[in-house]
């Protein structure tokens, strides 16, 4: 089974979890600005390290859902609200 799907005590969250303020403010949230890839790892691997233990419950919460119009009206959006400048 992929990390993404595991249930029970796991090494990462990928983007999909919930984390204690506590535990994010002892040991910051994605710190590294110049890591594109991966941040959910170096977050765990930190909460780990400082004893916080991560857990993957057997329910999903969230539904995402992708846009109903075609890439180039998305990208154009995008452009136009600023949304792009900001990444």
């Amino acid at each position: 089974i992929s990390p993404e799907n595991r249930i029970g005590e796991i090494d990462r969250l990928n983007g999909g979890g919930l984390y204690r303020r506590t535990a994010i403010e002892q040991v910051g949230y994605l710190s590294d600005r110049n890591l594109h890839g991966y941040e959910e790892f170096d977050l765990g691997v930190r909460l780990r390290a400082s004893g916080w233990r991560l857990h993957r419950l057997d329910r999903s919460f969230v539904r995402h859902f992708g846009h109903a119009i075609n890439a180039y009206a998305l990208l154009v959006r995008r452009w136009k609200s600023g949304y792009l400048r900001g990444i």
